[in-house]
């Protein structure tokens, strides 16, 4: 008999032993989805029921033969109403990585709907465009996938991805966003393979029986990096750090930033270029704060690595108590000391919520920072 305790373990849900396996593949032949430096595929994906059903994917490597033991390998995993983005593929793979990209939809990235490059996910005057949800295509899709049958095909993507002669399958990392990050909270428990799980937006912890409510965060098994904001209207700060702390001795870094825009520009953070670089290919990662303590009006942290060098620290701060819609409140961000060890600062005596950054590059548009726990005052 099943007990109520099994609704929180992955197993119920995914068979690692079987989705490690590689799915077979094909070429798309559709001249809508076809980009220069690409290969459009279709790769055999699961159902709840056993069956197989179709699935879209951007494969790409980088420009000249593969070094030795392979290139590192990105799953790329796009968010809510999105799809396998051409322009996404050719940044990551600029980057160095050999990219597998899936549509988890079922559906197809025509070019007549997504355009074929960043700008397109662009207002007149260069602003990221909001997620939208999504439009059906009705390419090949025979299912409707549910949170499961997306997880698992990711995971297929994975054990694609692995098996290509061009790619070193022990350097492989997940980088998904919004829905692909909450995706992401889920194949953390799921596929021990990655050394990194990336999560742009969220990959948060929420007190609701939803399936993407983050259950399956303490039982990770690779290292959960978060690059998030403050006034998301999918995840609260407070979600964020619920999710911080599921992911126990398995969280790898986090990344909170104030009032972040939610949109697929998120794959084009530099913070995110850091993250995985850092993971797979030995370069400095991003600054990494220990446990934050409060003392009367100081809150402090010890700085556990510079990442590439401080340049500049702050307390971010809401006085918003009175607000109860989280991505309505409006934060700050005051200067605050480092003394080569520790980072402090004075708590504003209306601040409600507050947290300490640590930036290693000068431009704060790099997002490029780590930052310490998110405190209730």
């Amino acid at each position: 008999m099943r007990t109520r305790f099994d609704k929180n373990r992955a197993e119920r849900y995914w068979n690692f032993a079987v989705l490690q396996n590689p799915p077979a593949y094909r070429p798309e032949t559709d001249e809508r989805c076809q980009q220069p430096g690409m290969q459009a595929i279709v790769y055999d994906g699961v159902t709840e029921k056993g069956g197989v059903s179709r699935f879209f994917a951007y494969i790409a490597f980088p420009e000249g033969p593969a070094p030795e033991g392979g290139f590192p390998g990105i799953v790329l995993t796009h968010g809510g109403g999105g799809t396998a983005f051409a322009w996404a593929v050719k940044l990551w793979v600029s980057y160095g990585y050999a990219v597998i990209a899936p549509d988890w939809y079922g559906d197809k990235p025509l070019t007549a709907i997504w355009g074929e490059n960043e700008d397109d996910l662009r207002g007149p005057r260069g602003e990221s465009i909001p997620l939208t949800p999504h439009r059906s295509r009705k390419t090949y899709r025979y299912i409707t996938p549910t949170h499961v049958v997306a997880v698992a095909n990711l995971v297929l993507a994975h054990s694609l991805l692995r098996s290509l002669p061009q790619v070193n399958p022990e350097k492989t990392m997940y980088v998904g966003l919004s829905w692909g990050s909450w995706y992401g909270a889920m194949v953390a428990a799921v596929d021990p393979r990655f050394k990194g799980i990336l999560e742009i937006y969220l990959g948060d912890k929420k007190p609701n029986r939803k399936l993407i409510n983050g259950r399956f965060l303490d039982q990770a098994k690779s290292p959960v990096y978060y690059v998030v904001g403050t006034n998301d209207a999918h995840g609260s700060p407070e979600t964020m750090q619920a999710g911080f702390d599921a992911c126990g001795k398995m969280l790898g870094n986090r990344t909170m930033i104030v009032d972040l825009r939610h949109s697929h520009i998120g794959f084009t953070f530099k913070a995110c270029q850091r993250i995985a670089d850092s993971v797979l290919q030995g370069a400095p990662g991003l600054p990494v704060l220990d446990k934050t303590t409060v003392r009367g009006s100081t809150i402090s942290a010890k700085v556990k690595s510079e990442g590439a060098g401080i340049r500049k620290v702050f307390l971010c701060y809401t006085a918003d108590r009175s607000e109860p819609v989280w991505y309505k409140r409006k934060w700050h961000m005051t200067e605050a000391a480092y003394d080569g060890t520790t980072i402090k600062a004075e708590l504003p005596p209306d601040a409600f919520q507050c947290y300490l950054a640590a930036y290693d590059e000068d431009d704060l548009n790099s997002h490029c920072c780590g930052t310490g726990d998110v405190v209730m005052l």
